[in-house]
């Protein structure tokens, strides 16, 4: 049994940046540019943003992502990112929603449920990726 860090935090995040890149830009991009549009940059810091992806999914990387994939079930870490997940992204929309004037309960909704998504699938799929390569 090693730390398989290494393998697990270069995958949660690949799969992460990939499908949350994806949801903004093809998918939901209109439905959060509609209401949030004044308030939006035109252009995103890409540290910004880049800081973001690393605090969040190192914080997958602490409470979601198993330390030995071999160890453990889908079932498990889909639990873990559901509850961080949960808190994050229920913090942050439920935030959002209470002070921006722009902020409507349907984008609030949908923004949470995403990050809950996104925060089961890319461990669950970088952890079985790791447990088919460690064998």
């Amino acid at each position: 049994m090693h730390n398989n860090y290494w393998l697990t935090f270069p995958l949660t995040l690949a799969l992460f940046v990939a499908a949350d890149y994806g949801w903004n830009r093809f998918i939901m991009g209109r439905f959060y540019t509609k209401p949030l549009g004044p308030i939006l940059l035109e252009l995103y810091s890409p540290y910004s943003i880049g800081a973001f992806l690393l605090l969040y999914v190192a914080g997958m990387m602490y409470f979601v992502v198993p330390e030995y994939p071999d160890e453990t079930t889908w079932q498990a870490t889909a639990t873990y990112g559901v509850i961080y997940a949960s808190v994050v992204y229920g913090t942050m929309d439920l935030i959002s929603y209470v002070y921006l004037h722009s902020a409507i309960l349907v984008l609030t909704l949908v923004d949470f449920l995403w990050g809950v998504a996104l925060s089961v699938l890319a461990p669950c799929l970088a952890v079985a990726v790791a447990q088919m390569v460690l064998g």
